[in-house]
């Protein structure tokens, strides 16, 4: 006997509608409706069961999926993505031992095309906290660093994980946002934000799909783009906080004519409703799929930025938020601060390199197994353990014929 099924994830009312005289008992809402089409669309397929991404998203680890071509239903505007789930036993058959989530905490059973000399317990706290995220549950990650000391090569390490993750090595799909801060734009609010924001629209594929090149729609491609703007922020943002949208085209200069709601706000009103605007639009793309945001050169962050930093590493569930900055000292702002003090917060400070790693670098660096006794000791001293001197000594030994 054939059957076909639509699993959906999302928010309904479930209880009696009508009159005093005649009532039912119902579930309602946009998430039954699209249950149903799939159904429909199941049964079409004949795939049996259907899911949506939020089901999807929610089962990783626990079910394996069949990601199907996205289709169109009625009702909405954009393809739904749509998955077939294959079953927990198959899910375990095609496991393969080392790819499991047991590997995603461990550096060791991964080989890594970026090469990060020593920083062992940094590279464990940062698979420790994606393992959590894996797991939906929040981490924080401070990472100082002195100019030079690594904190870009570990920024290359952490995106190559995620780039496997989401390629399916470890059979989770993860979104990763990257804001930084700049001392020429300290005064811009919410600067370090913007390129964060950015990115939420231009990594979704409905914004994709509706910017893509048609020469048979007559609708231009800025008009589309605002379009499809808005129709994201319908779903990032709940009603009430969807009157103030045109925050978000101010933040990025888009022309998004002010409501009703935007014209009378003084500018703090406007910051702050920004803020919380960036905010619910970060968590509920964290509800789609587990979120990284990372925050590069965070001291030279503008005020906003700063106390969204905090809001976000305080009340964001789902997430993992990678914060850079140069050593935290006596006159470093409060809202770092009260970041570290978070009890999920990780703190990471990157220290001179050991002798044992400054000549493993050099050696990588050259690609040799060793480098003369006679110049061992001025390499350990005149670099001070500092990774970006010692790919200058490399340079300088090749250079100088030491190492040929």
């Amino acid at each position: 006997m054939g059957n076909a099924i639509g699993v959906t994830t999302g928010n309904v009312f479930c209880g009696s509608v009508g009159s005093s005289k005649r009532q039912e008992y119902a579930m309602v809402g946009d998430i039954v409706n699209l249950s149903a089409r799939l159904m429909g669309v199941a049964d079409k397929l004949n795939q049996g069961v259907l899911c949506d991404e939020p089901t999807h998203v929610r089962s990783l680890g626990k079910i394996s999926f069949q990601t199907l071509e996205p289709v169109l239903v009625k009702g909405k505007l954009d393809a739904v993505k749509i998955f077939r789930p294959e079953g927990v036993e198959e899910a375990e058959k095609k496991r393969p031992p080392s790819h499991s989530t047991a590997s995603l905490n461990n550096p060791a059973k991964k080989k890594s095309k970026v090469i990060v000399v020593g920083r062992e317990s940094e590279k464990q706290s940062i698979h420790t906290s994606l393992d959590r995220l894996t797991r939906h549950h929040k981490s924080v990650t401070v990472v100082e660093s002195e100019p030079g000391m690594g904190k870009t090569m570990l920024l290359r390490y952490i995106r190559e994980l995620i780039s496997d993750i989401s390629k399916g090595y470890f059979r989770y799909s993860i979104t990763m946002l990257e804001g930084c801060g700049d001392a020429v734009e300290r005064d811009t609010l919410l600067f370090v934000w913007k390129k964060i924001v950015e990115q939420i629209f231009t990594t979704d594929q409905s914004v994709t799909l509706a910017m893509k090149s048609d020469p048979n729609n007559p609708i231009p491609p800025a008009k589309r783009r605002m379009e499809a703007y808005i129709r994201l922020l319908r779903i990032l943002l709940d009603d009430d906080k969807f009157l103030y949208y045109p925050l978000v085209g101010n933040l990025l200069s888009l022309p998004m004519p002010d409501t009703d709601c935007t014209k009378t706000l003084s500018p703090q009103q406007r910051t702050t409703l920004t803020k919380e605007l960036i905010k619910q639009m970060i968590q509920n793309k964290a509800k789609q799929k587990p979120l990284i945001l990372v925050l590069d050169d965070f001291q030279s962050a503008d005020s906003a930025s700063l106390q969204l930093a905090y809001d976000v590493a305080k009340e964001v569930e789902a997430i993992n938020l990678i914060i850079c900055t140069r050593p935290i000292a006596s006159g470093t702002s409060d809202e770092i601060r009260n970041i570290l003090a978070l009890p999920q917060t990780i703190n990471i400070r990157l220290e001179p390199l050991s002798r044992a790693e400054c000549l493993k670098v050099v050696c990588h660096r050259l690609g040799v197994e060793s480098v003369p006794e006679e110049v061992e000791e001025s390499i350990v001293t005149q670099s001070q353990g500092n990774p970006l001197f010692l790919e200058e000594w490399a340079v300088r030994l090749k250079k100088e014929g030491v190492i040929i």
